[in-house]
């Protein structure tokens, strides 16, 4: 567990890092899939920055709709 919060730390400075922890993330909790959403506020637009084990389809309509209905997204 500590080597995996090391890794979160350690993507937080690597894009290319996220991969590895969102697949140690999932294996911890026995996810299917996992991601690392991103919502502008003032834009209105929600994305998936990264992601493993995720339908294509899937992130596409979320960036396209659902992140609109999201309940992780209500503004502060």
């Amino acid at each position: 567990m500590l080597s995996t919060i090391e890794a979160i730390y350690a993507a937080a400075s690597d894009k290319v890092g996220w991969d590895g922890v969102l697949t140690r993330i999932a294996d911890l909790v026995d996810a299917t899939a996992a991601q690392v959403i991103h919502h502008s506020h003032p834009d209105r637009v929600g994305v998936i920055r990264a992601g493993i084990r995720t339908d294509p389809d899937a992130v596409a309509a979320y960036q396209a709709h659902y992140h609109r209905v999201d309940p992780g997204r209500r503004p502060r």
